[in-house]
């Protein structure tokens, strides 16, 4: 799937395997940015809710 995207992106991602097994082994907090991503959509809609 990744290759695929290399392809239909004209793209480089690198050694995709290599840093998924770096997120699988990490002790804490292994989705750290979809954690801060969701955070800041969510933010986002309970700002807009307020005006």
């Amino acid at each position: 799937m990744a290759k695929s995207f290399e392809n239909l992106f004209h793209i480089d991602l690198g050694d995709f395997y290599h840093t998924y097994l770096e997120l699988r082994n990490r002790k804490t907090n292994r989705t750290k940015f979809l954690d801060a991503l969701r955070d800041s959509l969510i933010k986002k809609m309970d700002d807009q809710e307020e005006k």
